[in-house]
């Protein structure tokens, strides 16, 4: 599997296109940093980077930046977005062992990813309503 995605998702054919948005996002990260560092206010770089890679992502997956006026929009996506790793990264008993899978719904692990699922599917949603729309603004 990781090979095939290194040699399909990860050709130069394939990123190449997105270079000018990634480039945007790190020029925008740059002056982010540039003031508050003339402001002489600490840069936290892991929320920075993470700031980052969440702004590329809604970029080029979505679309759409998220910039300062959209401040809530942009915390509920890196939410989403860190909601998501997490449960990704969680081993369900009940993958390996399935007549164990109560183990994860007495866990509650099972409800989690539920409601991780429909906080995403709502975003989507919002998000194909928002593109449909006759009155938005490319």
């Amino acid at each position: 599997m990781r090979k095939t995605v290194v040699l399909r998702l990860f050709t130069l054919k394939q990123v190449k296109p997105f270079q000018p948005a990634r480039e945007d996002e790190v020029a925008r990260m740059i002056k982010q940093i540039s003031r508050r560092a003339n402001a002489q206010q600490p840069v936290n770089i892991n929320e920075t980077a993470l700031s980052l890679s969440s702004s590329m992502i809604s970029r080029i997956a979505l679309g759409k930046t998220y910039d300062e006026e959209d401040g809530s929009e942009k915390r509920r996506f890196d939410r989403l977005l860190q909601q998501m790793q997490e449960l990704s990264m969680q081993i369900l008993i009940g993958d390996y062992f399935p007549w164990l899978g109560w183990i994860d719904k007495l866990c509650g692990k099972i409800s989690r990813l539920e409601k991780g699922f429909q906080d995403w599917d709502s975003f989507y949603e919002e998000l194909i309503e928002e593109h449909l729309s006759p009155n938005r603004t490319p």
